[in-house]
């Protein structure tokens, strides 16, 4: 005759012990699936997240959240090889559209061993997200 904690030991692993545990985490997951959805309106993940409350650094990252305008993204174009002066002047009348009004398209930046160009595009987020891209035709 076997003790009643030794057959509740095996049960998980007998035949139908094991069909009774595959359903019980079946209906745990069913159940408790749409919580997990919830967790990112709980979740703090901004820059003072991990930040003591009363650091320095977390008082500026608050303040500076209030200067915060989200409508610029820099969209960065480089030009390497030969002619790339060329390509770049050839494509300003293409990235000049996505430059928002007040802003200026900067001229093109040379690197330091003058083998490559970079124009920093300040294109509108909310206007012309992805029109960077396809401004510029692919030079491969």
């Amino acid at each position: 005759m076997t003790t009643l904690p030794k057959r509740l030991a095996g049960a998980p692993g007998g035949s139908r012990g094991k069909w009774f545990v595959l359903l019980a985490w079946l209906i745990l997951a069913v159940a408790l699936g749409p919580l997990a959805g919830k967790l990112g309106e709980v979740e703090e993940t901004g820059p003072n997240a991990f930040l003591p409350r009363g650091a320095e650094s977390a008082k500026v990252n608050t303040e500076l959240e209030k200067f915060r305008t989200d409508t610029l993204m820099p969209a960065g174009v480089v030009y390497t090889g030969e002619g790339a002066a060329a390509k770049a002047g050839a494509d300003r009348p293409r990235l000049a559209p996505l430059v928002p009004e007040g802003e200026q398209l900067p001229p093109a930046v040379r690197s330091d061993d003058g083998k490559a160009l970079m124009v920093v595009v300040p294109a509108s987020v909310r206007r012309h997200c992805g029109s960077a891209t396809r401004a510029v035709s692919w030079r491969g």
